[in-house]
């Protein structure tokens, strides 16, 4: 099963992810990885990071990132705020 990928995603990086074990993360996967820690972590290093994947991916990248941190915080909330996260997260 070595090289399977799950939409662009290595399977060894997904097994990585879950298992919450970032040294076993590849390179590029490693810094998302960091740099989403960091945002999550409110870390000064931010933007250290944010300098990182702005030199290995550009703009886009950082955006894209970004959009995804915010839009899996804004789920919990937004499940609270209508009164099902009791129900649904347990």
């Amino acid at each position: 099963m070595a090289g399977t990928r799950v939409s662009g995603v290595s399977t060894s990086d997904l097994q990585a992810l879950v298992a919450r074990e970032p040294s076993q993360l590849s390179a590029d996967a490693q810094l998302a990885w960091n740099y989403a820690q960091a945002v999550l972590d409110h870390a000064p290093e931010t933007a250290q990071w944010c300098a990182q994947v702005l030199a290995r991916w550009g703009p886009p990248a950082l955006a894209t990132l970004a959009l995804a941190l915010v839009t899996a915080r804004s789920f919990p909330a937004m499940k609270q705020a209508l009164g099902l996260a009791p129900a649904s997260c347990q």
